[in-house]
């Protein structure tokens, strides 16, 4: 069993919540209030295995009930698949990377919405010299859990002989309240940048 770690939640009372070490349990965290008189924890561990077939220390964003008493942290399945597989010359038959791409470094929440990002997703494209190149991806869960869409607009089609580059995309992200919006910071596009989740895509 990985060794325990303990955090204080500045609540009242004070209240003890337990960790284990080694996936970055902790790396962001949000309220999730999707009722006006409830109120769980979102915590992101952007080293943490999950059950996604081929993915190592993909990462996640667990569920805690408020407080700890209710019940245990237990992982939101936001991507349930192992990456891609398809021919691409120099990385064989994979196209995106989702091992290692911290997934849960950035997690936001406003009423019945969730925000969460993995910076170092990495896609593949059929150019001359193949590489991993960090594009970024994020989730938006919607419904209380229900419906799960995906928001990666740094990543083109594999056959783009630019390639990607490095937009790192859900570096950070925020909810704004006026318009309804969620600006999704990419600071690795070809000049940082600042974009939104589009309607379309909520």
């Amino acid at each position: 069993m990985p060794r325990e770690l303990v955090a204080w939640v500045e609540a009242k009372p004070r209240t003890r919540v337990r960790m284990w070490t080694g996936v970055f349990f902790g790396f962001s965290v949000d309220f999730y209030e999707p009722r006006p008189r409830g109120v769980s924890v979102l915590v992101g561990a952007p080293k943490a295995n999950t059950s996604q077939p081929d993915v190592t220390e993909g990462g996640a964003v667990f569920y805690c009930p408020w407080p700890p008493s209710e019940g245990n942290c237990t992982p939101i399945a936001f991507d349930r698949t192992g990456p891609r597989q398809e021919e691409v010359p120099g990385n064989g038959s994979a196209v995106e990377f989702k091992s290692l791409q911290w997934f849960g470094a950035t997690v936001r929440a406003h009423g019945g919405s969730i925000l969460a990002c993995a910076p170092l997703y990495s896609w593949s494209t059929n150019k001359e010299e193949a590489a991993r190149e960090p594009v970024g991806s994020c989730y938006l869960a919607t419904g209380n859990f229900s419906t799960f869409v995906e928001y990666a607009p740094c990543r083109s089609d594999h056959n783009a002989p630019q390639g990607q580059g490095f937009c790192q995309g859900g570096f950070s992200a925020e909810f704004t309240k006026l318009p309804p919006s969620h600006p999704w910071a990419a600071p690795g596009y070809p000049t940082p940048a600042l974009s939104a989740v589009p309607p379309q895509a909520r």
